[in-house]
């Protein structure tokens, strides 16, 4: 089976090959047959020639270049073109820990239609700041009580799915942003399509202790958040609405 694994950025020229040197030998030596595909959401940076870089270095990795924002327009677009038989996508952060993908895939193997890595379930390791705790399990919680869906965690950056049925559920899907995760988890599980979650070990950026030597000198390289809290949080409310509006 054939695995192509999307990974949708916007101005990350600083962790972009850190990310490929990471990923690529991993999935080399699990001897799959993949292809990376970068998704640049109009990167401002130097994300593009980075990118280009690395695509000349590693053959196995593809650069796709998008001139608006937006992770679902990112992953429509890649999964649309691509004719790998399980299509995943992961942040290029990899705060989720790679371990994990392999479960991820042998799920789509063993008959689930989608694999989620999950921070909500029994036995996840997560380590973030009190505040995105609080958001995540109120976000998730919110979705599980409007919604009535089962899934625990739909936001976490590490998601695999099956082609055959991606092609039934993402026609549907209207988001071409943040939100895309939640709805096209939403449209599957009411499709009647098996979802399943595995926990995942998921270390935010700036959580783990250093010495203060070591954290002052890479103080000024820590990566900001590119996510706009306010405006997100009120645009994934009025996507649920819309969805339990859908559901009527």
């Amino acid at each position: 089976m054939k695995l192509s694994i999307t990974i949708p950025l916007y101005n990350e020229d600083e962790i972009v090959e850190a990310c490929v040197k990471k990923l690529n030998p991993f999935l080399k030596k699990k001897k799959y047959d993949y292809e990376i595909i970068i998704a640049d959401n109009a990167s401002t940076d130097k994300t593009p020639e980075i990118s280009k870089k690395i695509c000349r270095k590693y053959k196995k990795v593809k650069y796709f270049r998008l001139e608006q924002k937006g992770r679902g327009r990112a992953l429509k677009k890649t999964w649309k073109s691509s004719n790998a038989d399980i299509l995943c996508y992961m942040d290029a952060d990899l705060a989720t820990g790679l371990e994990a993908l392999p479960k991820l895939i042998n799920a789509i193997r063993n008959n689930y239609d989608i694999a989620i890595g999950s921070r909500l379930v029994k036995g996840a390791i997560v380590k973030r700041s009190f505040s995105r705790e609080i958001l995540s399990r109120g976000y998730n919680f919110m979705l599980r009580k409007i919604l009535r869906i089962h899934f625990r965690d739909a936001q976490c950056g590490f998601k695999a799915i099956n082609r055959k049925i991606l092609r039934k559920i993402l026609p549907k899907a209207e988001d071409n942003e943040w939100f895309f995760d939640t709805e096209i988890l939403f449209l599957a599980e009411k499709a009647g399509f098996k979802i399943k979650e595995i926990p995942v070990r998921w270390i935010e950026e700036g959580t783990i202790k250093k010495s203060k030597k070591t954290e002052k000198k890479n103080k000024k390289s820590v990566r900001k958040s590119k996510v706009k809290l306010l405006k997100t949080i009120l645009n994934y409310l009025n996507s649920v609405n819309r969805l339990r509006k859908r559901e009527k």
